[in-house]
Order: structure tokens, then sequence, then C-alpha cells
């Protein structure tokens, strides 16, 4: 294999990496500028299981994202686990911002919420083939794939 073959390999690789985890980071991005938006103060916390299923959906939904977009070499148990530490942490940054921003009240029930939602996408992936597959749908190829005839 010639050096520009090889070039030409790395940089579709990167691309492909860095595909992956666009959505990854807008997702990031969005929900961190949320927790940081200001506006009226924060109510007194209550327990609300509808904010608890929201949060556990988000972070399961972004767990599926991290678990697909995580390098091929990482595989089996470091796998979910590595996935699980990201999104969690991510988690914990996010009830942080909204701690420090008197409009919001960081909460470690939603913390919590989001860890589980994480922990069971991630693990859910690992186990199950099929999650995997949907994990990594793409409406693109879906919309433009050729039809035989």
């Amino acid at each position: 294999m010639t050096v520009a073959e090889r070039k030409t390999i790395d940089r579709t690789g990167k691309f492909t990496s860095l595909r992956r985890w666009a959505p990854i980071l807008i997702a990031c991005f969005s929900l961190s500028a949320y927790s940081i938006r200001s506006g009226s103060p924060a109510p007194m916390i209550e327990l609300s299981w509808r904010d608890k299923v929201d949060h556990f959906i988000v972070y399961s939904l972004l767990a599926a994202l991290v678990f697909q977009a995580l390098p091929v070499r990482i595989e089996g148990t470091r796998r979910w686990l590595f996935c699980f530490v990201l999104v969690s942490g991510f988690g914990l940054w996010d009830e942080c911002l909204q701690h420090f921003n008197p409009a919001r009240t960081g909460d470690p029930l939603d913390w919590l919420a989001d860890s589980v939602g994480a922990l069971l996408a991630a693990v859910a992936c690992s186990a199950f083939p099929k999650i995997r597959k949907l994990a990594n749908w793409n409406c693109t190829s879906t919309l433009f794939r050729k039809k035989s005839l």
C-alpha cells in the first residue's frame, strides 16, 4: 500500500469518526446551553417522575449514540463501561451547571436518572445486536438507497 492510499484511508476514517461524534457534540452543546440559560428563578425541588423519565430517555439515547461512536478497538465490557462513564460524567457536568445557575436547580436524582438511563442503554447496546443496529440507523441511507429491479 502506498503512502497516498494510506493517507486516503486515514482521512476517510477520521471523517467517519467525526461524522459519528457530530450529533453527540451538538446534543451535548444543546443540553449545556439549556442548563445555563437564564430565566425566572427555579421553583423548589419536587419529586416529579415525569422529569426523571425525561432524563432517563434523553441520556439513554445519548448513550446509544456514544456506544456507536466509540472506536472499534474498544470492545466488550470496556466498551459499555467507557460509554457509561462518558455519558454519566456528562450528566454530572450538566447538573453542576444547573447548580450554579440561579434560574435552575441541580438535582442529584436527575443525575441518578441520567446515569441509570446511560447504563441500561450501554448494556443493551452491548448485549443485543439488534439494538446496536437500531442505534446505527441513518435516515439518509434509507432515503437514498438504490432500489433493485
